[in-house]
């Protein structure tokens, strides 16, 4: 296997993951939607508490995904 071979492959890859981890960012937006949404109902304090530690979580997951995604395409 030569050189551009193994890069072809590698840029497949690439392209690939980065493909994945736009998917997983979206479905982690739809999941902070969804907990902004049960968010806004009127809750115990515990729990606006508990999902405001879920949103923060999951913004943490999709800035990471993001950033994967910048790196495997840049």
């Amino acid at each position: 296997m030569n050189d551009s071979q193994l890069l072809g492959i590698k840029d497949e890859w690439c392209r690939e993951m980065a493909s994945q981890a736009m998917l997983d960012a979206e479905e982690v937006d739809a999941r902070i939607t969804t907990a902004r949404g049960r968010r806004l109902a009127r809750q115990t304090p515990e729990a606006m508490l508990a999902l405001d530690k879920e949103i923060a979580a999951l913004q943490r997951i999709k800035e990471e995904l993001e950033n994967d995604v910048e790196h495997w395409v840049g």
